[in-house]
């Protein structure tokens, strides 16, 4: 599918910096958000289905991101967990 129009966003939900892409294909909308904390690149979320409005695309996004954070400051993030670094385009 060709992208015809995408915008970018920024909110911050809870002292994280959420950077929102909407993107639109024909009659469509899919998106992705990029979470950072502190300077550092923490996650992406993606919508797994499209939306028939921007608006749609964007409060998914914006609820998706929001519970991936609620989720993270309940967890501890004390010693190793193998994971790598995530790289930002």
């Amino acid at each position: 599918m060709t992208m015809d129009a995408e915008r970018i966003d920024t909110v911050e939900y809870r002292g994280w910096e959420i950077r929102l892409l909407v993107a639109q294909g024909g009659d469509a909308y899919s998106g992705h958000a990029e979470l950072w904390l502190n300077g550092d690149h923490k996650c992406r979320v993606v919508l797994a289905s499209n939306r028939t409005s921007e608006a749609q695309a964007r409060s998914a996004l914006e609820h998706k991101s929001n519970t991936f954070i609620d989720e993270w400051i309940t967890r501890s993030h004390t010693g190793t967990t193998m994971f790598g670094e995530l790289e930002s385009d």
